[in-house]
C-alpha cells in the first residue's frame, strides 16, 4: 500500500463506502433496539410495585 497519502483506488473507495452505509444503518437498528429495551425494562419495572390485591376485577381483567 502506498504511504505518499494518496487516495485508495475507486474500487476500494467504493467498497468502503458501502461499509460504511451499512455501518450506520446497523448502529441505527441497533439503536432502535435499545431504546426499545431500556423502555420495555423501565415499564416493568414500575409494574412491580402494583399490589393484585388492591385492584379491581376489571383491571385485572380488562378484555371483559
Amino acid at each position: 500500500m502506498e504511504t505518499n497519502g494518496s487516495h485508495p483506488p475507486s474500487e476500494d473507495r467504493d467498497e468502503l463506502m458501502r461499509e460504511v452505509k451499512s455501518l450506520r444503518k446497523r448502529i441505527h437498528r441497533l439503536q432502535l433496539e435499545h431504546d426499545i429495551l431500556k423502555r420495555a425494562n423501565e415499564l416493568l419495572r414500575k409494574e412491580e410495585g402494583i399490589d393484585l390485591q388492591d385492584l379491581t376485577n376489571r383491571e385485572k381483567n380488562p378484555a371483559d
